[in-house]
């Protein structure tokens, strides 16, 4: 369901790698402690979350209708002009051309519009539907990582960390999960590379099924849009 929400959020740079819930006054007094968590695991599996895809996925399937309803009409109005310019007067072929124009402009319009990346509606919309969702997970996350003495955690499912190695008695996956009501939603979830038994305060080191989730501390303001939804395909053309 979440294909769309891929990050990338290739609308924006890298906002951040960490984000701090603590603050280590003496560095060289005690030992700095560092979590991670999957938050494409937690996002796909929040109700929220799950609530806001299928919104948005309604919106793409409405506004793609639309638009394939007008490159329809772009394209009979085009193959009729076709068939019908060698016998038109000079004015019918002035006239046809300047309605392809419009309609050609009327399409182009509505594409950017609800898809365009750099202020489509669509784009608005994720990002207000999925609001609610990385506000809960952000503060479940600060509460887990409060809990257990942590002072910084990053997203390990973002792409713009590489992790070599995940020791499990770092994840807080769980024990988020736990805050948010889903831990027997993830704990049901098929998991690879788990870590020894007994590892707290997570059981397992999860896998990274989604790319690319922003950083859960960001401030709503700053936090991005999902993903960009498909291809609505390119702007109408003149046929030949």
């Amino acid at each position: 369901m979440f294909k769309h929400i891929r990050v990338g959020l290739s609308l924006l740079s890298c906002l951040s790698l960490f984000w701090i819930l603590g603050q280590t006054t003496d560095l060289s007094a005690q030992q700095t402690r560092v979590a991670y968590i999957d938050a494409s695991k937690l996002l796909k599996r929040m109700p929220e979350a799950i609530d806001a895809q299928t919104r948005i996925e309604q919106l793409i399937a409405t506004w793609s209708r639309e638009a394939n309803d007008m490159q329809n009409e772009l394209d009979r109005k085009q193959a009729e002009y076709e068939r019908r310019k060698l016998i038109m007067t000079d004015a019918e072929r002035a006239s046809s051309d300047v309605e392809l124009q419009n309609l050609r402009k009327k399409l182009d319009d509505y594409r950017h519009q609800k898809f365009d990346q750099t202020g489509g509606e669509l784009f608005a919309q994720q990002a207000t539907m999925m609001k609610p969702a990385y506000e809960r997970l952000e503060n479940a996350i600060k509460e887990a990582a409060a809990e257990g003495n942590f002072d910084y955690a990053f997203d390990c499912s973002s792409k713009d960390i590489v992790l070599l190695y995940k020791n499990a008695k770092f994840d807080l996956t769980i024990p988020v999960a736990r805050k948010l009501g889903i831990e027997s939603e993830i704990l049901t979830a098929p998991l690879i590379n788990s870590g020894p038994k007994g590892s707290t305060p997570g059981a397992k080191a999860p896998v990274n099924t989604l790319k690319n989730q922003p950083p859960a501390n960001l401030p709503p303001e700053a936090i991005p849009p999902p993903a960009p939804p498909p291809n609505p395909g390119p702007p109408a053309t003149e046929k030949k």
